[in-house]
C-alpha cells in the first residue's frame, strides 16, 4: 500500500507545476505556449492512465466508489483529446487538471476504505486476545458455570464462528460475534466479585452524572484487579513491583478527583479518575488481562 502511494505522489510531483498553471494563464497565453503546456499535461496524464500502479489498483479493487471516481477521470481524458483536436486548449488544460485530481479522489477513496479495513482488523486481534486472557484466568468458573448466557463451551464456540469470519475477511461481523462475547465475559466476571452485575448509562445529564459513573467504573477496575491479583499469584517480583506501582499511583489520582468532586469541580475531578482508571488497566494488563 505505501509503495503504491508514494509511487502515485512521485507521478503527481512530476505533474504539479503544470499543475500550478492557472486558467488565467490558459487564456492568457500565446496558442503556441497554450498548446505546449496542455500537450505537456495531457501526456503525463496519459502516463498516469496507463503506467500507474496506483490506478491499475483501483481498477483491480472491490471499491465501487473508487472505480466511479476514475471512470469520471477517463471521460475527462477522452473530452480533453477532443478539445485539443479542436484547439480549445484553455479548456483542454482545465479539464486535464479535473481528471488528474479525480485520480487523486479516488486514490483517497481506495486508501480509506483499507484504513478502515486496518481499524477492523486490529479490533479483532485485541477482542480475540481480551478473551483468551479473561478465559485462561478464570477457566474454572467458565467451566463450572451453567448459565446459557456465558460459559466456557459457548465461549469457545462463538470464538470459532468469529474466526471463520475473520478468515474471509469479514471483520464487522466477527466483531460483532467477539462484542457481545466480551461483554458477556465482563458482566460474569464481575458477578463472581459481588453477585451482580456492573451496567451503566453513558447519558449523562451533567458533570456529576458523569463523575458517579466514572467512580464505578474505577471500582470495577478494582474488583477486577483485586480477582486477577488472587488467579495470578504466581508473577513474577518485577510484574508484582510494576503493579504496586500502577496502583499507588491510582489511588493517589483517585484521591484527587474525590477532593475534586468534594469542591464540586467534576469537570476536573472526571480527568483525574480517567487517569486514574488508565494507571489500574495497565497493571490489568500486567497481570495478563488485556482490557481494551
Amino acid at each position: 500500500m505505501k509503495h503504491s502511494i508514494l509511487s502515485f505522489a512521485k507521478v503527481l510531483a512530476v505533474v504539479l507545476p503544470a499543475l500550478l498553471i492557472s486558467e488565467y494563464s490558459y487564456s492568457n497565453s500565446s496558442k503556441n505556449e497554450q498548446e505546449f503546456l496542455v500537450e505537456s499535461k495531457l501526456r503525463m496524464l496519459d502516463y498516469v492512465m496507463q503506467r500507474s500502479a496506483t490506478v491499475k489498483r483501483i481498477q483491480e479493487s472491490k471499491n465501487s466508489a473508487a472505480k466511479q471516481e476514475l471512470e469520471k477521470a477517463v471521460k475527462a481524458r477522452n473530452l480533453a483529446h477532443q478539445l485539443m483536436e479542436k484547439k480549445q486548449y484553455a479548456k483542454a488544460g482545465v479539464t486535464v487538471d479535473k481528471a488528474l485530481q479525480t485520480i487523486t479522489s479516488a486514490n483517497r477513496l481506495l486508501i480509506k476504505k483499507h484504513s478502515k479495513s486496518n481499524k477492523a482488523k486490529n479490533r479483532y486481534e485485541t477482542l480475540q486476545k481480551t478473551i483468551n486472557s479473561f478465559v485462561e484466568t478464570f477457566s474454572q468458573e467458565l467451566t463450572a458455570n451453567s448459565s446459557q448466557q456465558i460459559n466456557k463451551q459457548q465461549i469457545d464456540s462463538e470464538m470459532a464462528k468469529a474466526a471463520k469470519k475473520s478468515v474471509s475477511n469479514n471483520y464487522q461481523q466477527a466483531n460483532q460475534i467477539l462484542e457481545e462475547v466480551y461483554q458477556n465475559l465482563k458482566e460474569f466476571i464481575y458477578q463472581q466479585r459481588d453477585n451482580k452485575t456492573l451496567v451503566y448509562s453513558l447519558d449523562f445529564a451533567n458533570d456529576k452524572e458523569e463523575y458517579e459513573y466514572e467512580q464505578k467504573r474505577f471500582k470495577s477496575f478494582q474488583l477486577l484487579l483485586e480477582m486477577a491479583e488472587k488467579k495470578n499469584a504466581n508473577i513474577s517480583n518485577k510484574s508484582k513491583s510494576l503493579v504496586k506501582q500502577f496502583v499507588s499511583k491510582s489511588d493517589a489520582l483517585n484521591q484527587q478527583a474525590e477532593e475534586l468532586a468534594k469542591k464540586e469541580k467534576y469537570h476536573d475531578a472526571i480527568k483525574k479518575l480517567e487517569e486514574s482508571a488508565q494507571h489500574l488497566t495497565r497493571a490489568l494488563r500486567t497481570m495478563g488481562l488485556m482490557i481494551p
